[in-house]
C-alpha cells in the first residue's frame, strides 16, 4: 500500500476513533451525573425523614395527648353511634331471569339510600318501623365458569356486584347473593319473607311459574312412560335372543340393540331424576338457599372506632401544631 493511500485512510480511522471516544465520555458523564443526582435525592430524603422524626420526638407529649383524646372519643362514638350488622342470603330464581331479579332488588337499595321507608315497607310487606332498621340491600350475581357447566354444577363459586353480559368466560347463573346491613338483627325474621314477597309479586312471574310447574309434571309423566315402553321393548328383545327391533323414539325410527336400549333407559332415568328434583325443590318462583343469620358483631366495632378517632385527631392535631409553629415563626420574623 502506498504512502498516499495510507494518508487517505488514516484521517477517517482517526475520526471514527475520536467519535467513539467522545460517545464513551458522554455516557460516563451521564452515569456520573445520574449517580450524583440520586445521591443528592437520597440525602435530602434522609434529611427530611430525620427532621420529621425529630419534630415528632419534640412533640411526643402532644402525640400522647392526641392518642388519649382519640381513645376517649372512640369509646364515646362506639357507645352512642348506631350499630350496623351485616348478613347475607343466597336465593335461586326459578322462573325469572336473574338480571330481572337483580334489577328489582337494586330498586330496594335505592329506597334505602333516599330513606323512603314508607315505600320500602310497602314493597317488602313489613312495618315502617322495621324498614327504618334496614341500612342497605345489595345484590350480587352468582357466576359459573365453563368448567362448572361441563361438570353440570349449578352452584356458583363466586359472586360479583356487576356483570358484563359480553363476558364469555363467566356465565350468570340462577343464583344471587343478597347482602343486607341492618341496625337490628331481629329484622331478619321478617326480611326474608318480605324479600320473597317482593320478588314474587309479579303477575307475569306467577303465570310463568305456574306454567313451568305444569310442564315439569308433564315432562316427568312423559319420561316415566318412555322408560316403561323401553323397558318392555328391552324385555321383548331379550326373549328374542337380542334380535333387532324397531322402536319409535322422539318421532324418529331408530334401530336399537341391547346396549343402546340400556344407555337410553339410563339417560331417561337421569332426566327423570333432574326433573323430579326441580319439581320437589323449586316449585316456588324464588327459593332461599341460605338464609340470613345473626352475626352478633357490628361491622364497625370498638377498636375500629378507636382507630379511626385516633387517626383523625392525630392528623388534625398535627396540622394545627404545624400552623401554630408556622405562625410563631412569622411573628418572630416580623418582630425582627
Amino acid at each position: 500500500m502506498s504512502q498516499q493511500q495510507e494518508n487517505n485512510i488514516h484521517p477517517i480511522n482517526k475520526q471514527h476513533k475520536q467519535h467513539r471516544h467522545e460517545n464513551e465520555i458522554d455516557l460516563l458523564e451521564f452515569l456520573i451525573f445520574t449517580y450524583r443526582k440520586f445521591n443528592a435525592m437520597l440525602r435530602r430524603l434522609w434529611a427530611t425523614l430525620g427532621s420529621i422524626a425529630l419534630y415528632l420526638l419534640r412533640k411526643s407529649l402532644w402525640l400522647a395527648l392526641f392518642i388519649v383524646v382519640g381513645v376517649v372519643a372512640g369509646f364515646i362514638i362506639d357507645r352512642y353511634a348506631p350499630k350496623v350488622y351485616r348478613s347475607e342470603a343466597i336465593i335461586r330464581s326459578n322462573n325469572l331471569s336473574i338480571n330481572i331479579v337483580v334489577g328489582q332488588i337494586e330498586k330496594l337499595n335505592n329506597l334505602c339510600k333516599i330513606k323512603n321507608y314508607h315505600e320500602l315497607s310497602s314493597q317488602l310487606n313489613i312495618s315502617e318501623l322495621e324498614a327504618e332498621k334496614i341500612s342497605s340491600i345489595q345484590v350480587y350475581y352468582g357466576l359459573l365458569t365453563r368448567n362448572d357447566l361441563l361438570r353440570h354444577s349449578e352452584q356458583p363459586m363466586h359472586y360479583v356486584r356487576k356483570y358484563s353480559w359480553d363476558d364469555t368466560s363467566l356465565i350468570a347463573s340462577k343464583f344471587a347473593k343478597i347482602v343486607v346491613e341492618v341496625l337490628d338483627e331481629n329484622v331478619y325474621a321478617d326480611l326474608t319473607p318480605g324479600l320473597l314477597h317482593f320478588i314474587s309479586n309479579n303477575t307475569f312471574g306467577h303465570r310463568l311459574n305456574t306454567l313451568r310447574v305444569e310442564q315439569l309434571k308433564s315432562q316427568i309423566a312423559y319420561t316415566e312412560k318412555e322408560i316403561a315402553t323401553l323397558q318392555q321393548i328391552q324385555s321383548t328383545s331379550t326373549s328374542k335372543n337380542n334380535a333387532s327391533v324397531q322402536l319409535e323414539l322422539s318421532g324418529a325410527l331408530q334401530k336399537s340393540e341391547q346396549v343402546q336400549l340400556h344407555e337410553t333407559i339410563n339417560s331417561l332415568y337421569q332426566l327423570k331424576i333432574e326433573l323430579e328434583r326441580e319439581y320437589m325443590l323449586f316449585t316456588q318462583p324464588t327459593t332461599v338457599i341460605s338464609d340470613f343469620s345473626k352475626a352478633y358483631t357490628p361491622t364497625v366495632g370498638l377498636y375500629d372506632h378507636i382507630g379511626r378517632a385516633v387517626l383523625a385527631i392525630a392528623v388534625l392535631g398535627f396540622a394545627a401544631l404545624l400552623l401554630w409553629d408556622n405562625r410563631k415563626k412569622r411573628l418572630h420574623l416580623q418582630q425582627k
